[in-house]
């Protein structure tokens, strides 16, 4: 007789806790994301803490917690192998599986390692949970929501690499030139010390030259001459484009990653830089060019000078995605016809993925206006044979 009350008992405790567990399932569990940083390098690592935390009042026999990264991200897990851990052996994913037990008011926090692998915005927009009860008898599944307060969200800054390395006959596109024909002269440019005319400013005395000569000597600074530069972003990479998107997004990183150097060598000697592109995914950090059919689809920038507008820049560019808001060649037309839209710059730096009659036409339109037009060709996708032989192309070295 005592065993059927044995599992009469068994039964309803069966029964009672498969209710209990319908009723609650995964609703006490309390789910945190929170990345190490906010903002880092194209190819950097880092650290992601998940806190899966349980606060009902009663213990969760399992849950399996599943994190997915978004593409461009990736989980590096370091596995130890070998009686004294002498090798180990790394094994990437964009997916990592957990099971864990949790009792009630207890938390359980892991730390994963993320390599950002392609520059972007990212969001961290929760991780996948299954539970049941203590025989299994349900189990649930739900989406777990990152809580308020946690830092859900990266900014991956495109990297930097030497043009002059990585490119054939790169040099030196602009900055200060020393010339003779500027009437202004450069006062952070000294080329030596001559004597004092009445003619010489106060401000322009070199006492300790005076004190070694014994009688008044002045600066002499170089004349110089001070370019601007706009960054012209072509989002085709190819001459036409199928649909509204970037067909070859290996290319248009190349291109963003020449953009990111130009920006960085125009800060180390302040000279202003503006980005030009014919895409609206940047329309947050910048601006349509005027308001007629096409020019409302090319966007410009703010003016980047100097250090300080460097990360500026960066996260602009992070935040650039490969769609098309105008075909490439009339973007080109649109520049060549309404220079003076363009901040009245002199000097254009165009980087593109291929090289075609459009930006052939373009270069001589330019040029015709005194413009000075430099190409970067991140690929070798060049349908132009006969290319003006004084045009400044700089070749991606393999």
């Amino acid at each position: 007789m005592w065993i059927w009350a044995v599992l009469a008992a068994l039964v309803l405790t069966a029964l009672a806790q498969y209710l209990v567990y319908r009723k609650i399932g995964l609703s006490k569990v309390r789910y945190t994301v929170s990345l190490q940083t906010g903002e880092v390098f194209e190819g950097d690592d880092v650290f992601l803490y998940e806190t899966l935390e349980n606060i009902g009042r009663f213990p969760l026999p399992f849950v399996r917690l599943s994190t997915d990264l978004p593409d461009g991200l990736e989980f590096i897990l370091v596995e130890e192998t070998g009686e004294k851990a002498e090798k180990k052996r790394v094994t990437k994913t964009s997916r990592v599986q957990s099971l864990f037990v949790l009792r009630p008011g207890i938390g359980i926090r892991r730390r994963l390692r993320v390599r950002c692998q392609v520059r972007g915005k990212y969001e961290i927009d929760g991780a996948i949970a299954l539970g049941g009860d203590l025989l299994g008898m349900r189990v649930q599944t739900i989406h777990l929501v990152p809580a308020q307060g946690g830092r859900n969200r990266l900014v991956v800054l495109p990297r930097t690499e030497s043009l002059s390395a990585g490119y054939i006959c790169s040099f030196g596109l602009s900055g200060d030139l020393i010339t003779n024909h500027c009437p202004v002269t450069d006062p952070l440019y000294i080329c030596g010390a001559r004597p004092y005319t009445d003619s010489d400013p106060m401000n322009r005395i070199n006492w300790k030259q005076t004190a070694m000569r014994g009688e008044l000597m002045v600066r002499e600074e170089e004349k110089t001459v001070r370019f601007d530069f706009n960054v012209l972003l072509n989002m085709n990479t190819r001459p036409i484009e199928l649909h509204r998107t970037s067909s070859d997004t290996a290319a248009l990183e190349r291109n963003i990653r020449v953009c990111a150097s130009l920006f960085d060598r125009a800060a180390a000697s302040d000279v202003p830089v503006r980005l030009i592109t014919n895409t609206a995914s940047v329309a947050a950090g910048a601006q349509a060019v005027c308001e007629d059919g096409v020019g409302t689809e090319i966007y410009g920038s703010r003016v980047y000078c100097g250090r300080g507008d460097t990360l500026d820049a960066f996260r602009l560019l992070a935040s650039v995605r490969p769609t098309v808001s105008v075909p490439a060649d009339q973007m080109l037309e649109h520049i060549a016809a309404y220079p003076e839209l363009y901040r009245g710059s002199r000097n254009f730096v165009v980087v593109s993925a291929y090289l075609d009659t459009c930006l052939v036409n373009f270069w001589h339109a330019m040029t015709a206006q005194g413009c000075q037009v430099v190409f970067y060709l991140t690929t070798s996708r060049a349908d132009v044979r006969d290319f003006p032989a004084d045009a400044e192309i700089y070749y991606k070295t393999y």
